[in-house]
């Protein structure tokens, strides 16, 4: 992922305590975004088919931790430990239910 983002290095900032990746400016989202001479910008982004993405994105990970079974919220050792593993797995997950 970070090769990813080296690749984008003057459109984007990676913050080094929470590892959170946000634009430099506001002008390379327009710049993104824009349809004027599309085929010819690398970093053209469908806004449409890139909320597309990120809705199956997020259905699939739902779906996955869905299968998961339900969280326990037992005290036992072996439970938590369950528990645990699976908000490892999908740390989102609590978020859920």
């Amino acid at each position: 992922m970070m090769d990813r983002i080296a690749a984008c290095d003057y459109f984007l900032t990676v913050d080094p305590k929470t590892n959170n990746v946000t634009l430099i400016h506001e002008s390379a989202k327009d710049f993104s975004l824009t349809e004027v001479h599309k085929e010819h910008n690398m970093f053209h982004v469908d806004a449409s088919e890139a909320d597309m993405d990120l809705a199956i994105f997020c259905l699939n990970y739902i779906l996955k931790a869905l299968k998961e079974g339900p969280l326990m919220f037992t005290e036992d050792q072996e439970s938590r430990q369950t528990r645990n593993d699976r908000l490892r797995r999908f740390p989102l997950r609590n978020m859920l239910f």
